[in-house]
């Protein structure tokens, strides 16, 4: 844009125009090559409509002072839109120059033909390299995203298999003092606190049963 915008304004500089509608014709390509990056589509159809009725209006509109501007056009048509329009507006052209407004005999038609469809070869090609290179990006997205997740399960696992063992550890301690208070050997070393430690030995081993079953069957 910058580029075809330098030119314009060099042409004009080089050949001001000469009436007012040549003024008005100016300041319409500029404006609309101004707002081209912000709306591609609608400029470009804009700044073709006003390439091609400008004459209409006024002979400073020639092929010399719009060709820059209709040859960024059909770039722009080219990137953001698809194939059948770009063959299209290809066909159109070639038909145009060929049969209903073709150049002065100092112009070759073949080359005129073939600078519009490098335009517009290069519009698809730029348009092809920008979606390869964000699948791309894309990709590396999800595969950065999969490595994550495959990371978060490796430590996922590591933390359950170590919750497991404490909780097998555990287990095991709560199993050997129920067995050995279920036994009751305070019994028979002091029996005359029979009552009370076989009451005692009864609630611990209680207590560890419940805190088995809580190991086994968490809530």
């Amino acid at each position: 844009m910058l580029i075809v915008l330098a030119w314009t304004i060099y042409g004009v500089c080089y050949e001001p125009p000469t009436d007012i509608f040549g003024v008005i014709w100016v300041a319409m390509l500029v404006t609309a090559l101004v707002l081209s990056p912000l709306f591609l589509k609608s400029t470009s159809v804009a700044i073709l409509v006003i390439a091609s009725i400008g004459d209409l209006f006024t002979p400073y509109a020639h092929l010399g002072n719009s060709l820059p501007a209709q040859l960024y056009a059909y770039g722009m048509l080219a990137y953001s839109t698809n194939a059948i329009i770009v063959a299209t507006l290809l066909i159109y052209y070639v038909v145009n120059i060929l049969l209903i407004d073709p150049p002065d005999p100092n112009t070759n038609p073949v080359a005129m033909v073939s600078m519009y469809a490098m335009v517009l070869l290069l519009g698809r090609t730029l348009s092809w390299s920008e979606k390869t290179t964000q699948k791309s990006f894309e990709a590396a997205q999800n595969k950065n995203r999969l490595q994550e997740l495959e990371s978060r399960a490796r430590i996922a696992d590591a933390i359950h298999d170590a919750v497991t063992g404490d909780l097998s550890a555990a287990s095991f301690v709560a199993q050997r003092h129920i067995g050995g208070n279920s036994s009751g050997p305070g019994v028979a070393a002091d029996p005359a606190n029979a009552t009370t430690t076989t009451a005692t030995t009864t609630a611990d081993a209680e207590d560890w049963r419940q805190i088995n079953e809580y190991i086994f069957f968490p809530h």
